[in-house]
């Protein structure tokens, strides 16, 4: 249990597939919002979760098994980004949808 924040991307993520949240998107929420507080937890709202249960719209492919890694596509987070929750906000937890 903490403080929350929900960083919404979806009209980022409507286009692109692959699009990842950046440390820029986080600065303009914080713009917007205010500093994200330590110990929160950052909810990302990508807009993805609707297109479950079809897994081919979710995942972007139907393939299964360990060939199907390289064919996957859905919105995540940069790792400059998830370095910068943990480094400089001390987020408790990410969840993304």
């Amino acid at each position: 249990m903490g403080p929350a924040v929900v960083i919404d991307v979806t009209t980022k993520t409507a286009g692109d597939a692959d699009y990842l949240v950046t440390s820029d998107d986080l600065g303009t929420w914080e713009q917007a919002h205010g500093r994200i507080p330590d110990g929160a937890i950052v909810l990302i709202r990508t807009g993805w979760g609707s297109r479950w249960p079809d897994r081919t719209r979710y995942l972007g492919t139907a393939k299964t098994g360990p060939g199907a890694t390289t064919e996957l596509h859905f919105p995540g987070i940069d790792s400059a980004a998830a370095r910068w929750l943990v480094d400089q906000r001390r987020v408790d937890a990410v969840g993304i949808d």
